[in-house]
């Protein structure tokens, strides 16, 4: 899949070659469309012997693919890796492959886009005293606690609350804006777009099922209420 489908085709011939009776077909697919791909050989029963697959996908197809081998040798791998090809306790993949995601960036031009100014907005002892002068509450759980701000009435009134949370931060860390972000509170589209996490995880027939669950209320109520539309058209002078 991806760009290891377009060039596995190369790789495999060295072994086409050690290994003449042995016949195989290497199909390229995006990871786009893989997902649905993988559904619909499924369906018409044109599954491929071995397919390769993110392991967010093993648990989706977990019947659809028989078991590792019982005498195909695991002893090099690694604990996490296979762990990650399991779904309750059964080997069905073997890893190909393991990378880390690393983040860097530049500080000569973090801090000419502000990283320091963050990083003393963060800090306690800063949140105190913008507190003091610009009644902002605080966003650090030790802030709170600062003995400047421990006989303080405005404060007092959210001490039930700091108990199992914080309150609203003037400065948001992303953590604390994914917390407040909980399912409840999604609208609909929203909500639906959960379901596209990326090239390696978006699930289509989900998110177009969801789509057509979304638009038909509004195409009903169109339907019904058509006429009004047309009567309000025409009485305003709109054209």
């Amino acid at each position: 899949m991806g760009n290891e489908g377009d060039l596995l085709g190369d790789f495999v011939d060295g072994f086409k070659e050690e290994n003449p009776d042995v016949n195989i077909t290497v199909t390229a697919i995006p990871w786009a469309s893989a997902h649905d791909k993988i559904q619909t050989a499924i369906a018409a029963g044109t599954v491929p012997d071995v397919i390769q697959m993110g392991t967010t996908w093993m648990a989706d197809f977990a019947d659809a693919f028989a078991p590792v081998p019982e005498n195909f040798d695991l002893s090099d791998f690694s604990a996490g890796p296979l762990e990650a090809g399991q779904v309750d306790g059964e080997q069905l993949g073997v890893p190909w492959y393991v990378d880390s995601h690393v983040l860097y960036y530049r500080t000569d031009i973090a801090e000419q886009a502000g990283w320091k100014f963050i990083q003393w907005m963060t800090q306690p002892e800063t949140q105190v005293e913008w507190y003091k002068t610009a009644t902002v509450l605080p966003s650090s759980q030790s802030a709170w606690e600062d003995e400047v701000l421990a006989g303080d009435e405005k404060l007092a009134a959210y001490g039930e609350q700091l108990k199992s949370t914080q309150a609203p931060p003037a400065v948001p860390t992303w953590a604390q804006v994914s917390a407040a972000q909980t399912d409840d509170m999604y609208t609909l589209p929203v909500a639906l777009s959960l379901y596209s996490t990326g090239q390696n995880a978006t699930n289509y027939s989900v998110l177009l099922a969801g789509a057509v669950l979304i638009i038909t209320p509004i195409l009903l109520l169109f339907v019904f209420l058509q006429r009004y539309f047309i009567q309000g058209v025409a009485m305003t002078g709109i054209k």
